[in-house]
């Protein structure tokens, strides 16, 4: 991905941190580094990779959606047809 391109939905990136610190919370990091990391000091890059890597992954989206590819719109559309039927 080319974070020069690309850039992050801010409501992905709040998103993605509120579950991160959630799972962090709930103890799902324990042992690991992220287990003590202040995610809301990520960069872009960073909550880019927890997004498409972990949040995703966790996460029952269509098998045409590659969060690697996501831009604002293309990310409103998913997710309007994930919660509504919208396409």
């Amino acid at each position: 991905m080319n974070s020069n391109t690309t850039k992050l939905d801010p409501q992905v990136k709040e998103t993605t941190i509120e579950w991160l610190q959630n799972m962090q919370s709930n103890g799902f990091f324990d042992g690991i580094e992220e287990a003590f990391t202040d995610f809301n000091k990520c960069t872009e890059d960073e909550i880019v990779y927890y997004f498409t890597e972990w949040y995703a992954e966790d996460h029952d989206f269509d098998d045409d959606f590659d969060p690697k590819d996501i831009i604002v719109t293309e990310y409103n559309r998913l997710i309007n047809k994930e919660i509504l039927g919208v396409n």
